[in-house]
């Protein structure tokens, strides 16, 4: 009798031992925005979230990849219809640990490129319309890594606008936006400080 129970701990415990499945180390996530509105969240075994599906009135109508570097940098996204058919793609490249550059593709074509300085400020960024350049920006930072000036251009390399960044004596934000023609012939300049209901708009020459 007492080997016949033995033998029948020994059953339980193993269709125990073969029955169960290992927790998840980090298991799907929901998050819901309520109405049937939702998304579904996936996690690598470092915590990452690699992918994540997009839910409205219960119909699922994106998914999102999303892919890491070594050190845990996240170095693509992509999205796609629930078809796999690429909506838009994001690339960025690092180094020594932080973003030097950035591409934007949508529907397959690029969209905008970003380039980044050693303290990831945005210092040169492009647009493109349907994969070809439409225009760019140029951006330069003070030491405190403070915008200073930004000038727009067109595609062919004229002057569109430019915007110089400052503060006044009472410490209010100001930015003065000077326009350019094709020719890049001064327009006009128009000068905008902050204040607590919004802004104050001065036009300081107009052609």
């Amino acid at each position: 009798m007492k080997r016949f129970f033995a033998f029948l701990l020994m059953m339980a415990m193993l269709f125990t031992a073969c029955g169960s499945q290992p927790a998840e180390k980090y298991p799907p996530q929901k998050m819901d925005f309520g109405d049937g509105n939702y998304s579904w969240h996936y996690f690598d075994d470092k915590g990452q979230r690699i992918k994540y599906e997009s839910y409205e009135k219960d119909v699922l109508t994106e998914i999102h990849y999303i892919e890491f570097d070594e050190d845990g940098n996240k170095v693509k996204e992509t999205t796609t219809d629930p078809d796999g058919n690429e909506l838009s793609r994001t690339e960025t490249t690092w180094k020594n640990g932080k973003r030097s550059y950035e591409v934007r593709y949508k529907n397959g074509l690029m969209s905008m490129e970003d380039l980044y300085d050693e303290n990831e400020n945005i210092y040169l960024s492009k647009s493109y319309d349907k994969g070809v350049l439409y225009s760019w920006t140029e951006s330069f930072y003070d030491e405190n890594n403070s915008a200073t000036v930004s000038v727009g251009y067109r595609a062919d390399g004229t002057a569109r606008w430019m915007n110089e960044y400052s503060e006044d004596a009472d410490g209010n934000f100001v930015t003065q936006t000077s326009e350019f023609s094709e020719n890049e012939e001064l327009l006009k300049i128009t000068r905008r400080t902050s204040t607590k209901n919004g802004f104050r708009e001065e036009i300081l020459f107009e052609k």
